[in-house]
């Protein structure tokens, strides 16, 4: 996939001063883009600055209908942590998507790294690109919101109940009654005082389009005990997994088990006992 991605960007950078045909989505920061439609951006949405020079951003390839034809899908989406001033990475996740349609059988060579890696020689000159986009855009004047992994204190949700609540109350209705469970995966800021900034909620995928939107009205719930670094409370951004499940028993029946999901009562979060060590930040006090 690596490869995939530098010769086809690569490409583009190359033409990037020739007249371009491909234009960014809305709300998308243009940083390259070829003749033949082939175009990377960045999701205006998902910029985030953890550091100095270091940014969390999802980076948006969209090929041409030749490469589309080759590879199976059209568009990947990158989410991905990049310090700019010494060129590395972490944390980096893919999706492919044809259409609309999100690929799961599509192997992407996800990485997760708790610790930065070089970028390789094959995508340096895409990451300065996005790097440069970045820094000369709105995102350099972005408060710095540490990442989750950088807290010396995890934060710790402090309201399960009301969050169970949120869930029960937002579970989409018509997907209850026939039966259908689901998964989301959404990224929240966490303010130095352990609420979710409701600006900066963000649905990086679901099993379906109605979980993705109850799952970010469920966020607006959540209150945390904040992170702290340095013995000081700090915003933080998470990425956390939200699942929604059925269970026979009437509402507010549960069986809490450390990591598991409840095998009785209505749907809710994952959970995890004591203090956190990994997301999501889901722990009771």
């Amino acid at each position: 996939m690596t490869k995939i991605r530098a010769l086809a960007l690569l490409s583009a950078l190359a033409g990037a001063a020739a007249p371009l045909h491909a234009q960014a989505r809305a709300g998308h920061l243009l940083v390259a883009a070829a003749p033949d439609g082939t175009a990377l951006t960045l999701d205006s949405a998902s910029i985030g600055r953890i550091g100095e020079s270091a940014y969390f951003v999802t980076a948006v390839y969209q090929y041409s209908p030749e490469l589309a034809r080759q590879y199976g899908f059209d568009r990947l989406l990158e989410d991905e942590e990049l310090d700019c001033a010494a060129l590395r990475v972490r944390n980096s996740r893919k999706r492919a998507f044809a259409g609309d349609t999100a690929l799961r059988t599509v192997d992407l060579e996800n990485t997760s790294r708790a610790d930065w890696a070089p970028v390789s020689d094959a995508e340096g000159p895409l990451v300065q690109a996005i790097c440069a986009k970045l820094v000369g855009s709105f995102a350099a004047a972005l408060p710095v919101t540490l990442d989750l992994r950088d807290a010396e204190t995890m934060p710790v949700l402090t309201n399960r109940s009301e969050v169970v609540t949120a869930l029960q109350h937002n579970y989409p209705a018509l997907l209850r009654d026939a039966g259908v469970t689901g998964s989301v995966v959404i990224r929240i800021r966490i303010t130095g005082e352990g609420r979710v900034d409701s600006s900066a909620v963000r649905v990086e995928s679901a099993t379906h389009d109605a979980f993705g939107a109850a799952a970010a009205h469920v966020a607006q719930a959540m209150r945390f005990r904040p992170a702290l670094l340095h013995g000081q409370p700090v915003p933080v951004w998470a990425t956390l997994p939200v699942t929604f499940g059925l269970a026979d028993s009437s509402p507010g029946d549960f069986e809490r088990q450390p990591d598991r999901p409840v095998q009785r009562g209505f749907p809710r979060p994952r959970t995890s006992t004591g203090i956190c060590t990994q997301p999501p930040p889901l722990c009771s006090p």
